[in-house]
Parts: C-alpha cells; structure tokens; sequence
C-alpha cells in the first residue's frame, strides 16, 4: 500500500475545498493546481490503484455536499477532467478492453444514483450531466455503458418520486435520460447489434449481450411504475427508441404486433403492474379500487392509490 495514501485521505478533500473558496487567491493558487493532480493521478495502470481511489471520493465527497453549491460545481468540472484525461491516456485499444478509471468513475455514479440521499442522487445526476459531451464521443465506451446508465437513472427517478421539487432531483435526473436519448439516438445502428464488450444492466437476461429492442421491451415494463415523472419519461423514450429499432416501426405498429403475439395481457401487466415483475400483482392491477387498498380510509391510502392510477 503507498505509504502517502492516508496523506492524500487528508489534503485532496482541503483541496478541493481551497479550489472553490470565495477567496479570488487561493482559488488561483489551489483550482490548476488540483486539475494538474487530476492529470498526474489518471495515469495509473491498474485499476483502483490507491491514489486515484482517494482522489475520486474527494471529488465525489464534493459532488454529494448538500449546502456547499460552489463545491458541487468544481467537483462537476474535476469529474469532467478527470474523464478526459483517462480517455486520452489510453489507446482506442485499451479503452476498448478495460477502461479502468472510467469504470471506477460509474462505479461511484451508479452507487449515488441509487443512494436514498437525495443529494447524493443530485451529485451523480450533475456528474454525468457534465461528462456526457465527452463521453458520447467514444464510440467503445457508448457501447459498453450506455443501457447500464440508463437504466441506473430510470431507476434513479423512480426513487426521486417523494423529493422536494426544489432539490432538482428529478430535472437533473431528466436531464440525464434526455442526454442519454440523443445518445442512443445517434448511435442507434451501434446500438442493434449484440456487442461482446455491452455491460448488461441489472434486469436484463445475463446470457446474452442485450440490444436496443431488449431496452425497449424493458422501458415499456417501467411504463407501469406509480412514480409519475419516472413513467413518463419511460413513456417518451419508448415512444423516441421505437423509430430506430430495425424496420423503423412506428409505435402504433409496434404495438399492435405485441398484441398479435403476445395478447391483450402483454400490455395490462405492464402498464396496470405497479412496475412488479412477472407474476406477481401490484399496483392498480392489484388494487382495482380504493377499498381494496386498505379497509380504513386515509388520505395517505388515496394518495397511493391515486399514484397506482395515474
């Protein structure tokens, strides 16, 4: 273990903090100077290593503040920084292959998403909001990561569902997915073939590379979650992927196939289930009126139920 490690446990997050200071000297001394840090410590060969560890939960750490703004912003732009210099010291090859620092990074943005913390969940939503630029330009790194980090946020707005509206949990979680969409959208031929090196997402069948259809047939399931602002959004980007599977169906046609094939129960238990996985009944599927919620009436019990309606 290198002995500056714990050191560096103790500097990067006053860094950090020097880097945003309300001071106009210390932010010029301080900011370049964790930005050449930034550029030294991605150079690493092998993954976690353990000063690139401590620097990307000081970055992350800032990321998550919940009353310091400007530390959340700085921390904003390090992750920028951080991913393009990983991307440029590594070859086309290696970035194909093992992407190191850039697993690291997700890692750490997925585990927020998915935090009960609101802020944490704001701090992963504004990290990706500011590499998505940068990482849409790397073709290997589209293809590997893109329905792992859209499912992750799909999964990320449901659980915003009871935030207060002036955090800006779910605009920036929408901000993501709608990043995401022109993602996918542009590279939507990429995209419909299997790929060997496509990470597959939670959900999805692990014997197979998904596709752009998988993701499509699983964001028509989440279109039956009670969480109102996640469910539209799934609704839009189904409505925006069908275009571009293969065939260019419209969705009125794509749907009328599932119907064909699948039955009218195809479409009840996906958008009646409460967003529960096959087989077992849940939301207005499950609750067809209000007293079969709850024999006892209470606003809380039409509240729920109003949200398994709508």
């Amino acid at each position: 273990k290198n002995p500056m490690t714990r050191l560096y446990k103790k500097v990067f997050p006053v860094l950090m903090q020097l880097s945003c200071d309300v001071e106009q000297v210390a932010r010029q001394l301080f900011a370049p100077l964790t930005m050449q840090l930034i550029h030294w410590l991605t150079n690493n060969r092998k993954y976690e290593s353990d000063e690139t560890v401590v620097l990307l939960d000081a970055i992350m750490d800032g990321l998550v503040h919940p009353t310091d703004t400007a530390l959340r912003d700085f921390s904003s732009r390090c992750v920028r920084e951080f991913l393009q210099w990983s991307i440029k010291q590594m070859s086309p090859k290696q970035l194909e292959k093992s992407p190191i620092n850039i697993k690291s990074l997700l890692k750490r943005l997925y585990s927020l998403a998915l935090h009960p913390n609101p802020f944490n969940r704001l701090g992963a939503a504004l990290g990706f909001n500011s590499i998505y630029r940068d990482f849409r330009e790397e073709e290997s790194q589209v293809d590997m990561f893109t329905f792992e980090l859209l499912v992750t946020f799909v999964e990320s707005l449901a659980l915003a569902h009871h935030d207060e509206r002036s955090l800006g949990t779910q605009e920036q979680s929408g901000a993501v997915l709608g990043h995401l969409d022109r993602i996918v959208t542009n590279k939507a031929a990429l995209l419909n073939k299997p790929s060997k090196i496509r990470r597959v997402p939670r959900g999805f069948d692990r014997e197979r590379p998904p596709t752009l259809s998988d993701l499509v047939t699983w964001l028509l399931h989440e279109c039956g979650r009670p969480q109102t602002e996640c469910r539209h959004r799934c609704m839009h980007l189904v409505c925006s992927f069908l275009p571009l599977l293969p065939g260019k169906p419209s969705p009125a046609a794509w749907m009328k196939e599932r119907l064909k094939e699948a039955g009218p129960d195809f479409f009840t238990t996906r958008f009646e289930g409460g967003g529960a996985k096959a087989g077992h009944k849940s939301g207005i599927r499950k609750h067809p009126t209000l007293s079969t919620v709850d024999s006892s009436f209470s606003l809380r019990t039409a509240v729920c139920w109003v949200d398994f309606l709508l």
